[in-house]
């Protein structure tokens, strides 16, 4: 049987819009449990280590007409 986590990302600048610093958390919505992050990449790599890296995690084909993500080259960037 497959194993489902759902997980809230949060993104939001702090401090004044042209020097603020990127701020994530991410919440494992099951427990609660939530970890903040202050780049992209120390994201990434919690998510990597949590799901392990042949996860195959990838868009959900049944959703992906209404996110408009599968296939689509560039669909998400880095946050500045």
């Amino acid at each position: 049987m497959a194993r489902y986590d759902a997980y809230l990302l949060r993104i939001w600048r702090s401090g004044d819009e042209e020097h603020g610093q990127w701020a994530l958390r991410l919440q494992h919505l099951p427990d609660g449990t939530s970890v903040r992050f202050s780049s992209l990449e120390s994201l990434l790599a919690h998510l990597r280590s949590t799901l392990g890296s042949g996860s195959g995690c990838r868009p959900d084909p049944e959703n992906s007409a209404a996110t408009g993500l599968a296939g689509e080259e560039g669909a998400a960037g880095p946050i500045d």
